[in-house]
């Protein structure tokens, strides 16, 4: 769910610390659901994956081209 998800919509940095570490929050509910345990144990792979967008400018928002999906819901 997590790589289709990235796939689909992208996600933003919006802190930097200077690392190369990745840190994901996930809401206190889902602690303890299967799924959230899947994409814990997917993550390596998934990293592997993942690339920046460098074009991210006012006449190509997230990198221009076609978007996989329409924006995500509020």
């Amino acid at each position: 769910m997590l790589a289709r998800a990235l796939q689909d919509y992208g996600a933003y940095c919006d802190d930097s610390v200077g690392t190369d570490g990745i840190v994901l929050s996930a809401e206190g509910a889902a602690e303890g659901l299967p799924e959230l345990e899947a994409m814990r144990r997917d993550f390596p792979v998934i990293r592997m994956a993942l690339r920046v967008v460098l074009n991210n400018t006012p006449a190509t928002p997230a990198g221009g081209g076609q978007p996989r999906r329409g924006v995500a819901p509020p």
